[in-house]
């Protein structure tokens, strides 16, 4: 079977989506039956145009297309990346499954290209940026995104319920277990692991653990995986705050630093069931009505994390869980019991029956 898969970014990036196309491809190419062409624009200079991954999975970048966020500049990038699959139109002809990984992957690097598959491509619906109120033009390009596929997944409950749409599965994503997992360390150390982005909630984090330190006399220091646009203000907001933070960056695995935490402070689907994975209780944060869906909705949610609208109620959460953390021990057991279930094997399975049932 021959797949193409396109994505806006692949690794070496870092992200979930990035980690979650990889890890699937080599999981789907390791049964033999599979040629997988994963398609992406480079990221950054000095990448490969083509490059074999192994096992049976090859990758294609598109010239680098610019940069900018108005509307003509990512315009123009879609454009120039039309223009790519002319002379390649056969990848997509001779394809036995197109499968796109987000909105942008299907409306803007596929493009028009899409009528040279011989079907209707697929789509999975991996998230959203949590705008609130959520803008009609989201809505209407999942809308439309949806109408222009044979069929799709959907990463998260909350999506089926802010955009209609009507997926054929919903997935959290998966993960490898550990084959074993040490104690958490003492004295407690905590771990943030996403994008430094004003809807991970590091900011509440960050107050919550100052306020630890200001009222009960003690906060865990902190290690922060993660990069993005807000890491300047993030910093100082440690440093008013008297938390003792460590900004790593992003970091392509976090087990390291898995394994050196005793707790968990992250809002994202990939490091949630990693931390559960790990054996280490994961505190989630909302910003708006979207963000509170995104985490209330996963399937028994209240007995596999702590979820906080702001730092009074996560300030709790951690006090409790640092004076008693054999209080955990029944979470932890049902968390790592949901991660198992969200295998490799079983994203790929899902896939296959998602491809063999449309």
């Amino acid at each position: 079977m021959r797949v193409v898969m396109i994505a806006e970014r692949l690794p070496p990036a870092i992200g979930g989506v990035e980690r979650h196309v990889a890890r699937l491809s080599a999981e789907l190419a390791r049964a033999g039956d599979c040629e997988i062409t994963l398609v992406a624009p480079a990221h950054a200079p000095g990448l490969p145009a083509e490059e074999d991954a192994g096992s049976g999975v090859h990758i294609l970048r598109m010239p680098s297309c610019g940069q900018g966020s108005s509307p003509r500049a990512r315009g123009a990038r879609y454009g120039r990346a039309w223009r790519w699959w002319a002379p390649r139109r056969a990848l997509l002809a001779q394809a036995d499954i197109v499968h796109c990984h987000d909105v942008y992957a299907l409306l803007g690097w596929l493009g028009p290209a899409r009528l040279f598959c011989r079907r209707p491509p697929y789509l999975t619906f991996h998230g959203y940026e949590m705008r609130y109120p959520v803008p009609f033009r989201a809505r209407l390009f999942r809308w439309l995104a949806a109408r222009l596929s044979a069929d799709s997944l959907c990463v998260g409950h909350f999506l089926v319920k802010w955009f209609g749409l009507q997926p054929r599965a919903v997935t959290y994503g998966a993960v490898t277990l550990p084959t074993q997992v040490p104690p958490p360390p003492e004295p407690s150390r905590a771990l943030f692991v996403g994008r430094l982005a004003e809807d991970t909630g590091l900011d509440v984090s960050l107050r919550a653990l100052g306020r630890l330190r200001r009222e009960r006399g003690a906060a865990p220091p902190l290690t922060v995986c993660g990069d993005g646009p807000l890491r300047s203000p993030l910093e100082r907001l440690a440093a008013a705050e008297g938390v003792a933070a460590d900004f790593v960056g992003a970091v392509p695995n976090p087990e390291r630093y898995l394994a050196g935490a005793s707790l968990v402070l992250t809002s994202g689907y990939l490091a949630m069931l990693e931390a559960m994975a790990w054996r280490r209780p994961v505190f989630s944060v909302y910003h708006t009505p979207v963000k509170a869906d995104y985490l209330r909705m996963v399937p028994g949610a209240e007995g596999l994390f702590a979820i906080a609208g702001d730092s009074d109620a996560l300030v709790d959460q951690l006090a409790a869980a640092l004076a008693n953390p054999s209080a955990l021990a029944a979470q932890i057991e049902r968390a790592q019991s949901f991660a198992a279930e969200h295998s490799w094997p079983r994203l790929a399975a899902l896939y296959r029956d998602l491809w063999g049932r449309s």
